[in-house]
């Protein structure tokens, strides 16, 4: 069996531009990991920050937000869709 690394209907379009929003989509989830992240620790019964917790979970909510909208095909015309590069 095969895998391809790109989608196979794949046009000519420049790697800058698909890089940029792979990284830009990247980015946006790891800020909603962080986010939420902070939000249950800040939550926790020996922390007891609940105000600071309720700050960060809509947070992190607006950043997976944010990096659906740039997952979206229409959200980028012109531009393939259903490639993401995973990063490690």
């Amino acid at each position: 069996m095969t895998t391809l690394s790109l989608s196979q209907v794949r046009q000519h379009y420049h790697q800058g531009p698909e890089t940029a929003i792979s990284r830009q989509i990247d980015l946006e989830l790891y800020a909603s990991c962080v986010h939420l992240s902070v939000s249950h620790y800040l939550d926790r019964d020996d922390v007891a920050l609940k105000n600071f917790a309720k700050y960060f979970l809509p947070q992190s909510r607006e950043e997976r937000e944010h990096a659906d909208e740039a997952a979206e095909p229409t959200g980028w015309p012109n531009l393939p869709s259903g490639y993401q590069e995973a990063r490690p």
